[in-house]
Order: structure tokens, then sequence, then C-alpha cells
């Protein structure tokens, strides 16, 4: 991990990423390879959640650990004003030019206090009320298409999803032997499990798939495939023999190999439709770019699973035609790592032009 320490005053861009969520250090990852690569400055802040310093770690990336995710509401609240202290003070010796990220509360009011320019990258509706706080901070706000709410002027959408800025075919490269890794034969089919903590501030009031329902999903499951169970947490004991043993960097191959994924969290959902591997999402909330895939027969969803739904899960999974729906959506959809690095380039300017010609975009498909 690097300690932030003075540095010279360059003319170089200098951006502070901010990262909330494993994912966000898959997003950013690329961006940061490339802009390096151009003389940019960046630094990643930290609210570790999950396995994100391992991620941290696995791909060399420069890195401050602002706090842990807390548990509960009460306690997130009661950590807000350290970590807006402590973002107060990487801010003022960094100096950014830009910040990148989701619009965490710390963040954002820490970035509209000392007005510093940030671009928004979200994908998730049902933020509202803390959306209220954090939007004024953000000079741009860019989400998919699919995103169901109109954002105003600060809004820019494009045609894809915020996991195509690592899952594209041009970047991901599957490993091969992923099976061996594994320790399953190169014919034998796996299903991936995915459970969530529920620590989220849009978590509240949900609940994941009951452990005696799951059970009975994975004795279904087991009668011709080995099942795996990747979690945020602890898992029930009579789960956690089904616990996956490899690196987190290695995830998104074992997504890619399965031939099917059950998830509560849309950011596997979304993440294996992305690979080409059918996902079941069992959540009650229906975020506009998982609607998006149920509609194009890419995945589907419940509000809560029950043995009525196994035989749909089985059908589903047999999908002959999935492979060609697959290749229609990514024939839709633009190169979403090159997309943002041009934004993020350009700015201020490049939002302006792809607000007066929104046809720019297909340049990156």
């Amino acid at each position: 991990m690097d300690d932030m320490t003075d540095s010279d005053e360059t003319n170089r861009r200098k951006l502070l990423i901010d990262i909330c969520h494993p994912a966000g250090v898959h997003v950013y990852k690329y961006i940061y390879r490339e802009l390096t690569r151009l003389g940019y400055e960046i630094r990643f802040v930290a609210k570790i959640k999950d396995v994100t310093e391992d991620l941290l770690k696995a791909y060399n990336l420069p890195y401050t650990v602002l706090s842990y995710t807390k548990k509960g509401v009460l306690r997130k609240l009661g950590s807000l004003l350290p970590e807006m202290i402590r973002y107060w003070r990487i801010l003022r010796k960094f100096k950014p030019t830009l910040i990148l990220g989701s619009l965490p509360l710390h963040s954002s009011i820490v970035a509209l206090v000392t007005r510093t320019p940030y671009i928004a990258i979200i994908d998730t509706e049902y933020r509202r009320l803390m959306d209220l706080v954090t939007f004024p901070a953000a000079k741009t706000i860019v989400t998919p298409a699919a995103y169901q709410r109109q954002l105003g002027k600060k809004q820019v959408t494009y045609p894809g999803n915020h996991e195509f800025a690592y899952l594209h075919p041009v970047l991901f490269q599957p490993r091969s032997d992923i099976r061996a890794k594994l320790g399953l034969a190169t014919d034998r089919k796996y299903v991936v499990i995915r459970k969530v903590a529920w620590q989220a501030y849009h978590d509240i009031g949900q609940n994941g798939i009951e452990t005696g329902m799951l059970l009975r999903l994975i004795k279904t499951l087991e009668a011709d495939r080995n099942v795996f169970i990747t979690a945020e947490s602890a898992l029930p004991p009579e789960l956690e023999q089904y616990r996956l043993k490899l690196p987190p960097e290695l995830l998104h191959d074992v997504l890619w190999g399965a031939d099917l994924v059950v998830t509560e969290g849309s950011t596997t959902a979304s993440e294996a439709v992305c690979l080409g591997t059918p996902a079941v999402y069992i959540n009650e909330l229906l975020p506009g770019i998982i609607q998006q895939y149920v509609e194009q027969g890419l995945l589907i969803h419940f509000d809560r699973l029950t043995i009525e739904d196994f035989p749909t899960i089985a059908e589903f999974v047999e999908d002959e035609g999935f492979k060609k729906k697959h290749q229609l959506f990514l024939d839709r959809i633009i190169h979403v790592n090159q997309f943002l690095t041009w934004l993020i380039k350009g700015f201020p300017d490049s939002i302006q032009s792809v607000k007066d010609k929104p046809n720019l975009i297909n340049q990156f498909k």
C-alpha cells in the first residue's frame, strides 16, 4: 500500500479515484494503465469492502485506505465525519485536478466544499435520498443508457454497462485452465452462486436467499454439476464446503467458465451477462441494466427463490438460442473503457462534445 507523499507541482493531470466496492477496482484498472502511460498522476482512495484491498494489491495499484466498511446504518453514519476529515486531508495533500468515483457521501461533500471537479460514474438507481446530498458535487454523471432515471443536464449516457469497462472481449482474455484451477475435468460443468453481505445503503430492508431453499437448489444442480459459492461474508456451516477458494482476481475467469451463475448481487449478474454466461438474479431490487438483460433474454429474475422456480432455471440454462442473443447484445454496446478514458482525457470539453453530437459515441464501437 502506498502512503501519499508530497509531490512536486507539475503540469500533469492528477486524478483521485474513489473505490467503495471491489468492482470499482476493475472499472478503473485499465483507465489507470492508459492514463499513467500518458503521464497522468493517479491515486486510489479506498473504503475496504470484501476483497477490495486484495484486488488493489493484485493489480499493483497505488492506494490509500480511507476506512473499512461498517455494518449497520448507524455505524456507517457514525464513521462519516472521520472519513470526511481524512479524505479532506488526502485531497489537500495530493491536490487532484479531478475526482472519479460513484459519489459516496464522504468524497461528494468534500469535493463540493473544496470545489474539486468530480466525474460520477454510477449505475444504481436505488440511492435517491443519498443523491440529494451527493449529486450537487458532480460536474458530470455518467450512466448506462438503461439507467431508469433522468438526471438533467449533468447526465451523459452510453450504450453498455460499467462491467464492460473491464470485461469487453478486447480486454478480457479468459484462462483456458480455469477448470484445472478448480480441480475439475475439462468437460465438467459447474455453477457459481454469489452471496452478498446486504450492507449497502440500498440494501436496507432486503434479504438474501433463504439457506434451506439454497441447499435444495444446490442438491438439484449437483446431479450433473459442481457448485461453488463466492460470498462477501461468512456462510452458514452447511454451505461453507461449497466456498470458492481461488484468489479474487480469478473470479471473472470462473464466471466465464460456468454454465450458470445464480446471484443476489447485480454486479455479478451483469458480469456474467458480459461474459456470455446465463445468469439468475434473485433480489427485490431491479436496476435498469438488469431489466434490460431480462428483456433481451440474457438473464432471469426472481424477487425471491422458491422451489417453483427450479424448472424455469433448468430450462433457461439449456436455452440453445442464448449465444445468438448474447452476440446481439455485444453488437449494440461500445468499448466502455475507451469511451471513459476519452471522456476523462478531454474533460470538460469532451462532455460538451458528446452532448452536442451524441453520435460521437459510435466511434467507440
